[in-house]
């Protein structure tokens, strides 16, 4: 399988509130070792010829920024960070890496209009806002999106599941995850979610289900 293109936009970090510069740096630190250790158990299933997912954080700057400097350990994290926007940050890379150009860019909202359904493309950069995802902020991400000139997809959760339930909200590395998982099954996103939703949901959802009468 090729691989996946992944960003992060630590610009959202900043929306709920001011955090101290050790919080912001301890809030990259975990996202990437989760994002690693999922990456590691898909790619460990899918052979020895999956790439791992390709890791952008963008919008780099200021606290958090200031934070990572005096992570000495930051400077080896398997991920390329710059204080550019994400649309100028994966240009950069793309040119750096010597990879193929990108086709479209996609800021990933459940605000958004249009649910992805192929499966994930490597010639597109998935953008996913972070990483404070214990609060949610009505449109912040498609707005985010719209400012660029950029597409802005969502999760297909209610068109996989069969229901609109709470659980449109996932947090960063879910997000991540679920986008490795359909790169990898050929764009199985029922089978992607509900390896990444957390169990109570699932069992919320099949409650649902049952109550409207509704079968798999």
């Amino acid at each position: 399988a090729s691989v996946l293109n992944l960003a992060v936009d630590a610009v959202m970090a900043r929306y709920p509130r001011d955090d101290s510069p050790p919080a912001s740096g301890d809030m990259l630190f975990t996202a990437l070792e989760r994002k690693r250790r999922a990456a590691r158990r898909l790619v460990s299933a899918a052979g020895e010829e999956c790439e791992p997912p390709r890791l952008l954080f963008s919008s780099l700057h200021g606290r958090i920024a200031a934070a990572l400097a005096r992570d000495e350990g930051s400077a080896r994290w398997p991920v390329t960070t710059s204080a550019e926007p994400f649309r100028e940050a994966a240009a950069a890379q793309t040119a750096n890496g010597g990879a193929r150009p990108i086709r479209r860019i996609v800021v990933l909202s459940p605000d958004a209009p249009t649910a992805l359904t192929d499966p994930p493309s490597p010639e597109d950069v998935y953008v996913i806002g972070g990483l404070c995802d214990y609060k949610r902020i009505a449109n912040a991400t498609l707005d985010r999106a719209e400012a660029f000139g950029v597409e802005a997809g969502r999760l297909p959760i209610e068109e996989t599941l069969g229901t609109n339930l709470n659980v449109n909200i996932l947090t960063v590395n879910q997000t991540c995850e679920c986008l490795f998982r359909a790169r990898l099954n050929g764009g199985d996103w029922g089978e992607a979610l509900s390896a990444v939703l957390p169990r109570r949901k699932m069992e919320e959802v099949e409650e649902t289900r049952r109550r409207r009468g509704e079968g798999r």
